[in-house]
């Protein structure tokens, strides 16, 4: 069924619950975190693209584009993993977008002990180990699995070595200061 503009009014409802759901005050505010060190650090501007775009942020310098960021900020310290992980939705758009403009699409991981680590996202092996991670990690996966099926359950997504990302120590100036989001909930599970 479809509402008076002709769109189904679950898209509109899985959105919304999108919106409010998956992203916190305290994420933004860890991003915002992470963006003003980088914008010093690389002395550029960053702009945010509109929610549920699969790119978070584009950079200019002098009016001129200058690349394309995905940033995720992590609540523990660099040591944790030796991978990271990237959906192949968002690395596909990182370097669709590399392609096209010609300017880096990078892929940017900033960690609780002030460690951040990035990466140009053409230089992720496509080849490397591809698995299936969930989608949906808070409280309501449970319940979009179980209304919206299977699509909401996996996400693909891509291992990035730690070991093979650029390094910038951000302790300087007391540090990012990354708060956790999850006020130490583990994530949730399907049962």
């Amino acid at each position: 069924m479809k509402d008076s503009e002709g769109l189904d009014p679950e898209i509109g409802k899985i959105y919304s619950e999108k919106d409010s759901i998956y992203y916190s005050k305290v994420d933004n505010d860890n991003e915002e975190k992470v963006i003003n060190f980088l914008e010093a650090e690389w002395d550029c501007k960053f702009h945010r693209f509109p929610k549920l775009h699969h790119i978070d942020f584009f950079t200019s310098r002098d009016d001129r584009l200058q690349s394309y960021v995905e940033i995720k900020c992590k609540h523990h310290n660099i040591h944790t993993y030796e991978y990271a992980w990237i959906s192949v939705h968002q690395w596909e758009s990182l370097v669709r977008h590399e392609t096209m403009f010609g300017v880096p699409g990078i892929f940017v991981i900033a960690f609780s002990d002030n460690n951040i680590c990035w990466i140009k996202a053409s230089s992720i092996d496509r080849n490397s180990n591809v698995f299936l991670t969930y989608k949906n990690t808070k409280r309501n996966l449970k319940r979009n699995c179980r209304e919206y099926g299977d699509r909401w359950k996996f996400t693909p997504a891509l291992e990035v070595p730690i070991l093979a990302m650029n390094h910038i120590d951000a302790s300087n100036d007391g540090g990012l200061d990354l708060r956790d989001s999850t006020n130490g909930r583990k994530p949730a599970t399907i049962n």
